[in-house]
């Protein structure tokens, strides 16, 4: 029995790592129109990653999505703006 190593030649490229989180988005949006925001415009208004995100989703710290488009959740403007309003 022969055992056989692939080892990439050194001039063949490296592959390419496959990104599997999401990239913030630039808010195209105001917060005072109404309107429906995703994921990745939620994650570049609060500076986080997308794990941060739903682990802060499942005790609460951040607010619950609206609704769902098929699988994509989505909040309103309203409710993100709510929660990121100073309470006084």
């Amino acid at each position: 029995m022969t055992l056989h190593v692939n080892t990439p030649s050194a001039d063949s490229p490296a592959p390419r790592k496959r990104q599997t989180h999401t990239r913030p988005a630039t808010l195209t949006i105001s917060l005072h129109q109404p309107g429906r925001l995703r994921v990745a415009h939620v994650l570049a208004l609060l500076g986080i990653s997308h794990s941060t995100l739903y682990a802060g989703l499942k005790i609460g710290r951040y607010p619950a999505f609206d609704g769902r488009d098929g699988k994509m959740p989505f909040w309103n403007t309203d409710t993100i703006r709510n929660f990121l309003q100073p309470k006084s």
